[in-house]
């Protein structure tokens, strides 16, 4: 067998090693090798990183990326993603226990972790964060995901080593709101 450029050079894997490289960052895959069902692909790969706000992994061998097929040539293409349903009796019930909670904190915080990735998921942040006027804090995996020339921004969280006031600030609070945390012996601390 040949050893193939871009390849790990690894006669038995092949193109399976690349897929297995991303198989742990991308929440879906897909190799298209034939273009009767490249549109299907196609459009599982895409629908389901948006729907997830995740990336995915899409191979097209290279004998079918110059090709042309009917199904790509509607224009514009028709493209929706089907809505989030969600039980708006549990959604109700959760929003007002989250909301008894706050409104009778004194000293709530609000600390953003690296889940806040997805670029809806920032906005959503700094738009809680400045209508809830709390302190925001964020863990160090979450830096540069935050602007941190907010007015209410106190600093990085990240335990015993966090700056005194930050740590402080947090760590005394009576209510906190994390959004998108990973807790683990590097944002923790330990």
């Amino acid at each position: 067998m040949r050893v193939l450029h871009h390849t790990t050079g690894n006669p038995g894997g092949g193109i399976a090693d690349e897929v297995a490289a991303f198989k742990p960052y991308t929440c879906h895959q897909e190799q298209i090798f034939s273009l009767e069902y490249a549109h299907h692909q196609l459009d599982t790969a895409i629908s389901t990183g948006m729907r997830l706000s995740r990336p995915v992994y899409i191979n097209i061998a290279c004998n079918l990326a110059g090709l042309k097929h009917p199904t790509f040539e509607r224009e514009p293409v028709p493209y929706s993603l089907a809505p989030v349903h969600t039980n708006p009796v549990s959604l109700a019930a959760a929003v007002e226990t989250a909301l008894e909670l706050l409104t009778s904190s004194v000293k709530p915080v609000l600390v953003g972790g690296v889940k806040l990735r997805p670029a809806a998921d920032r906005a959503a942040f700094a738009a809680l964060a400045a209508a809830s006027r709390y302190p925001v804090a964020i863990q160090p995996s979450a830096k540069g995901m935050v602007d941190e020339t907010a007015p209410r921004f106190i600093g990085i969280y990240w335990g015993q080593v966090s700056t005194p006031y930050c740590a402080e600030t947090v760590e005394s609070a009576d209510a906190y709101v994390f959004c998108g945390p990973i807790f683990n012996d590097y944002t923790t601390v330990g």
